[in-house]
C-alpha cells in the first residue's frame, strides 16, 4: 500500500536526520 511507503520514507528519513545530527554533535 502507498501509505506504508509513505511511513516508512518518512521514518528512514528522520532516522537519517538523527544519524547526521549526531556526527555534527
Amino acid at each position: 500500500p502507498a501509505v506504508l511507503l509513505v511511513i516508512t520514507g518518512a521514518g528512514l528519513l528522520i532516522h537519517y536526520n538523527d544519524e547526521r545530527r549526531a556526527v555534527v554533535k
